[in-house]
């Protein structure tokens, strides 16, 4: 494993052995991001953070912190850091307006600046008529508002480079536990969340302002659980969204894996487990990888897939 250090330019530093390492990856989050100790050190300026096993680039992106510290304990150096999505995060897109624009144009001036050349969507035309880009939003708002009109999905970066909308299927579903085929892992938990549950929906009028049924969860009622919220006309958030997270939220399964395996936040997976039994339609909502003394570690977080 090699932990690097990238000046603005371009000589790598390695960072050596570290101390301690944990990156954290998350399907509600665009940005990944690796917090690290390492023995003292006296570095220039570092501009990017790679970490490589040497087949794959398990983490790559912008430096936030850079600290060196000396302390009776000892001295170390620590850096921060987020993947390549900061730089769609931190940036304010221009407002302006578009008329029925693709994705390619859009894609072109709110993403393509920063350094990100390869995108994969769905097939089809989009049409979402008018499209306006509001003071305040970020670079990566605008690209996820466009991909929340046109194919309901929100987008995320592959491999660190390549936006892609909807390829969670294409990638086929994760295994775990099942020992011929899936990863195995070394504890697995499951908790219900009951009180993330939601029975019943309303939503405000636009027209006279009144709060009326919207959605109800069935499955909900049936099993006992009373709880209404209220959305208004004009949230960015749909009724039926906000149903499909609250659901997502309340059912969690947690596994603790040898080493450091390539998973993907987004992924399609099920759970095979000789008391659990086999749990299907389940997606990797997020991963952390822990490496100290002890060794390495990664911990899954599976919830329940959108329906």
């Amino acid at each position: 494993m090699k932990f690097e250090g990238i000046t603005a330019q371009g000589a790598v530093c390695s960072l050596g052995t570290p101390l301690s390492v944990h990156i954290s990856r998350d399907a509600g989050a665009p940005a990944d991001e690796l917090v690290g100790e390492f023995p003292w050190s006296v570095l220039p300026p570092l501009y990017r953070l790679r970490v490589s096993d040497g087949e794959r680039i398990l983490f790559f992106g912008p430096v936030d912190v850079q600290q060196e510290k000396i302390s009776p304990k000892g001295a170390f150096l620590r850096v921060e850091g987020r993947s390549l999505a900061a730089l769609l995060l931190d940036n304010e897109a221009v407002p302006q307006t578009y008329y029925s624009p693709p994705f390619s144009t859009v894609f072109a001036r709110h993403a393509a600046p920063y350094g990100f050349l390869r995108y994969r969507v769905p097939g089809g035309t989009e049409k979402i008529g008018e499209f306006t880009v509001t003071k305040g939003m970020s670079e990566w708002q605008v690209l996820e508002s466009f991909c929340r009109r046109a194919w309901s999905a929100s987008p995320v970066l592959q491999e660190g480079d390549e936006l892609t909308v909807g390829g969670s299927k294409e990638n086929g579903v994760l295994l775990f536990g099942d020992s011929a085929r899936g990863l195995t892992y070394l504890s697995l938990s499951r908790m219900r969340r009951e009180y993330e549950r939601i029975s019943e929906l309303l939503v405000r009028s636009a027209k006279d302002g009144r709060y009326t049924v919207s959605l109800t969860d069935e499955q909900a009622l049936r099993d006992g659980i009373r709880r209404r919220r209220c959305l208004s006309a004009s949230s960015a958030v749909s009724a039926k969204q906000v149903l499909a997270n609250a659901r997502q939220k309340s059912l969690e399964y947690t596994l603790v894996l040898p080493g450091w395996p390539d998973v993907q936040p987004g992924r399609n997976a099920e759970l095979s487990d000789r008391l659990l039994g086999r749990v299907a339609g389940l997606r990797v909502w997020s991963v952390e990888y822990e490496l100290d003394t002890g060794g390495m570690l990664c911990t899954v977080t599976l919830r329940r897939a959108a329906e």
